[in-house]
């Protein structure tokens, strides 16, 4: 009579013992298991001149490295990070997504309501994601005074008396308004 052996019994065991084996040699700390995108220095603020237009580069990009691929222990190759903005006042910037770099959405103005702004850029490396907080400063410019209206001709009346409700051809009566800013005089 021939007896046969469960191969039920033996794959679970074995199963075991290899998931046993794997998390005494391969710890969370060990370098088999992925590791988290890491910024750069130099990435928790960024200055912009107020009124700086629509579509313009904010700084340096707010850069990660993939600590997976990078070094002498390099594990993966070929992970693409990824950027993504987010937090308070995202809506009133951009981020170009393959190399963190941060972009104006309209011109801001410092001595308006606001003269900073709360982003969070958040890097992914295609298994991690790192959040790196970022507070953008729109910086106070000297603006030029406001340019003067042009002057207009009121009226072509002549100025004399005897002539006041007649049209003249020899005179103007011009107005001009001066600007409210009358910066800085020339000397």
């Amino acid at each position: 009579m021939r007896h046969n052996k469960p191969v039920f019994p033996l794959a679970a065991a074995f199963a075991l013992t290899l998931a046993l084996v794997s998390g005494i040699l391969f710890f969370a700390d060990s370098p088999v298991y992925a590791a988290d995108p890491d910024f750069v220095d130099d990435t928790n603020s960024r200055d912009v001149p107020e009124n700086t237009p629509p579509g313009v580069n904010i700084g340096d990009p707010i850069s990660a490295t993939d600590l997976d691929e990078t070094g002498d222990n390099a594990l993966e190759f070929g992970n693409t990070l990824t950027y993504k903005l987010g937090g308070d006042d995202a809506a009133s910037f951009d981020i170009d997504a393959s190399t963190g770099q941060l972009i104006t959405k309209a011109p801001l103005d410092a001595d308006g309501t606001k003269s900073s702004y709360s982003v969070t850029v958040t890097v992914n490396d295609g298994e991690n994601s790192v959040d790196q907080p970022v507070t953008i400063r729109v910086t106070d410019q000297d603006e030029d005074p406001a340019a003067p209206f042009p002057p207009t001709v009121v009226s072509g009346k002549d100025s004399t008396p005897s002539d006041e409700n007649e049209d003249s051809t020899t005179s103007l009566h011009v107005v001009w308004h001066p600007p409210e800013n009358m910066g800085t005089t020339i000397d």
